[in-house]
């Protein structure tokens, strides 16, 4: 890294990615500023980064309040809801749209090197297995469908502006500090508590990446100046079904009493979402490090500590 400390802002510096993200960034001496709707006491913040807090969907705010110039933005906003068009789905379509419009608007003015944006694997929708980035979206969820439209603003942008875009689609990420209103979280702590407890049948495959390995797949983007105008799906490039994660848990830990019911799982999901990470492995240096096993290890401890 130059000499001169690069300046960094994480949007959704409060999120599970985002904490982990700017504790990394911090270690690796960046300056950091973490963006976030809600107000954070200062107990819960992280020594040495500057928080702002602000409604990304108001662009008067946003004028008023960013005052820094960064070298790199990561926009990591947006509720992961998997909600339909009459259960609040137009309001997620409508305020990631806004949002994605006003950060353009503010950040196409600036002279940043990189605009980092965290898409989904959901916007592959019903695409066949294994995703890969050539691939014509297929979004079947107002969430997917305004990341979709996120990525093509941003890649509209990259093509007529020359804005410095990178798009990242992870698949699942995991690890310690998730909200149990995920898969591994809420299987894990429901074991640990040796509760009953509902899933669905667990036949679906997917890919999931242990956190640790995500945020140094973003730092590798971070640092690359060959990627911009790229969409780059960053994942473990193993397949798994999700009841096998389920008994992993139940094995590490020992208890838990799940049920398996056919009607939990959603109409539109897809069976088969999982991707190799070819592209990122050719284009970067990175390449997943821990083992599912770990970092389900490394995860239940993170929860265990929390009794």
């Amino acid at each position: 890294m130059d000499k001169i400390r690069q300046k960094i802002l994480i949007i959704g510096g409060a999120g599970f990615i985002g904490t982990h993200l700017i504790k990394f960034l911090i270690n690796k001496k960046y300056i950091v500023s973490s963006l976030s709707l809600n107000y954070i006491p200062m107990e819960k913040r992280i020594t040495k980064v500057r928080y702002i807090f602000l409604d990304i969907n108001k662009f008067s705010q946003i004028q008023k309040k960013i005052k820094d110039n960064y070298d790199y933005v990561v926009n990591l906003s947006g509720y992961v809801t998997h909600n339909k068009f009459e259960q609040d789905g137009y309001k997620i379509l409508e305020n990631n749209f806004s949002s994605i419009i006003n950060l353009i608007k503010f950040f196409s003015n600036k002279k940043i090197k990189k605009f980092i944006q965290i898409g989904s694997s959901d916007e592959y929708g019903n695409n066949n297995a294994p995703q890969d980035e050539s691939m014509r979206e297929k979004p079947n969820s107002p969430y997917a469908l305004s990341k979709v439209i996120s990525t093509y603003i941003l890649e509209t942008f990259y093509r007529t502006y020359n804005l410095p875009i990178v798009i990242l689609r992870p698949f699942i990420v995991f690890g310690p500090g998730q909200k149990d209103n995920r898969l591994i979280p809420y299987v894990i702590k429901n074991c640990i508590k040796n509760k009953t407890f509902f899933v669905s049948e667990g036949k679906q495959y997917r890919d999931f990446c242990y956190i640790e390995d995500f945020v140094k797949a973003i730092f590798m983007i971070i640092k690359s100046n060959k990627l911009n105008g790229e969409i780059i799906n960053i994942s473990s490039g193993k397949k798994r079904t999700v009841k096998s994660v389920i008994l992993q848990i139940q094995k590490l830990i020992k208890l838990g009493k799940p049920i398996y019911k056919k009607d939990i799982m959603r109409t539109e999901e897809n069976i088969k979402l999982y991707s190799n990470n070819n592209k990122i492995k050719n284009l970067t240096k990175w390449k997943p490090k821990i083992s599912f096993n770990q970092g389900l290890i490394n995860t239940i401890n993170s929860y265990k500590s929390e009794k």
